[in-house]
């Protein structure tokens, strides 16, 4: 699996602890966030360049994901898949 991440958000998910999460939660809304989720979720652990991700095991098996840091409207890591579902952080950090 390819993991693609801008150097933006490399730097982010190392200032963060060096992991991005991602999951889909019980609210049926898609996640990624350098901090685990409360709710119980099975990960696989997936060494990247320079941070681990950790993706939910019911995501599937995607080819590649492709991980951006963005500004606004706050801090933020957004996570792509190539089967273009799309996660993004809800809480500010």
């Amino acid at each position: 699996m390819r993991i693609d991440a801008t150097d933006d958000a490399r730097e982010f998910i190392q200032a963060h602890g060096g992991k991005v999460y991602v999951w889909a939660g019980s609210d049926e809304i898609s996640h990624a966030s350098p901090h685990p989720p409360e709710e119980r979720v099975q990960f696989e652990e997936i060494p990247a360049d320079g941070f681990t991700l950790f993706q939910d095991v019911t995501i599937g098996e995607p080819g590649w994901w492709k991980l951006e840091f963005h500004h606004l409207p706050h801090a933020h890591i957004t996570a792509t898949w190539d089967s273009g579902i799309y996660s993004s952080s809800v809480e500010p950090l």
